[in-house]
């Protein structure tokens, strides 16, 4: 019956219902010895596991009210990146709405970026060190690359910090120059509102703390960013292309411009 399966809720109902009857069997002896409260006991513990995976589920099966910029923002990144609407509504919770007119600036230059940004409505245009490379649209995100340094950096800090006393731990405090949300200044970042914005943000230490109690969500989350990091890599290359191309077009129209200019000169010279 369980190979015929396929809907997981269901499995997990079914192995209830047999550790159910384990502990109905087990019980109803007339004699129990030592071994049969060991197997009540282990029979029981799993029924317990069941019982709370298969709320899990149910939970998750539940409709979950999305308002209309929610819903489109749902459908247009997280639903195709396998999140579930109910993980998407625990995201929302613990993120903030903001506006900004065209010209604002979403992340300043010089400034610690920390927090991840994406774009409900509008488009901003993110420049580094002073030039465009990627121009943001609905879906988009900002501040990925700098959230996936302090992910990696605060996991390597905590795997580290396993085999040191806590006195060594306080003491590196003080020296630690990198971690969640802090900036290494090798770059300047600037994003700018190239039309009026609605963007959702989340700090970098929340969002840290909301993705260690659900392991699903953050391997989701760590896929869907490095997407759409993959993604802005091309449109840059894109656009240093796109801007070559110009630059020697408008060189070519230049040099015949000036050939004309030269041809008119000669011949009026003449």
């Amino acid at each position: 019956i369980a190979f015929q399966m396929k809907e997981m809720l269901h499995l997990q109902t079914l192995a209830l219902m047999g550790q159910v009857s384990k502990v109905v069997d087990k019980s109803l002896r007339p004699k129990l010895t030592e071994e049969n409260w060991w197997d009540l006991f282990y029979y029981t513990i799993f029924s317990v596991i069941h019982i709370k995976q298969i709320y899990k589920m149910l939970q998750e099966k539940q409709p979950v009210q999305f308002s209309q910029d929610d819903l489109e923002l749902y459908e247009l990144v997280f639903q195709h990146n396998q999140f579930s609407p109910r993980q998407f509504f625990a995201l929302k919770k613990i993120a903030t709405i903001h506006h900004a007119r065209k010209g604002e600036l979403l992340a300043k230059p010089g400034q610690a970026i920390e927090e991840l940004l994406v774009l409900i409505r509008g488009e901003c245009a993110v420049s580094v060190n002073g030039k465009v490379t990627n121009i943001v649209k609905p879906g988009g995100f900002v501040g990925e690359l700098e959230f996936l340094r302090g992910e990696e950096s605060a996991g390597e800090e905590d795997s580290s910090s396993k085999n040191k006393t806590p006195s060594q731990k306080e003491e590196e405090k003080g020296h630690n120059t990198w971690g969640p949300g802090r900036h290494t200044g090798a770059v300047d970042i600037t994003a700018q509102a190239t039309s009026s914005v609605t963007y959702l943000a989340w700090k970098f230490d929340v969002l840290y703390d909301f993705i260690q109690t659900d392991k699903k969500v953050a391997l989701r989350l760590e896929a869907m960013l490095a997407k759409d990091l993959a993604n802005k890599v091309l449109q840059t290359d894109t656009l240093a292309k796109t801007k070559g191309k110009k630059q020697n077009a408008n060189q070519e129209v230049a040099k015949n411009i000036l050939g004309a200019d030269g041809q008119k000169t000669s011949s009026i010279e003449r």
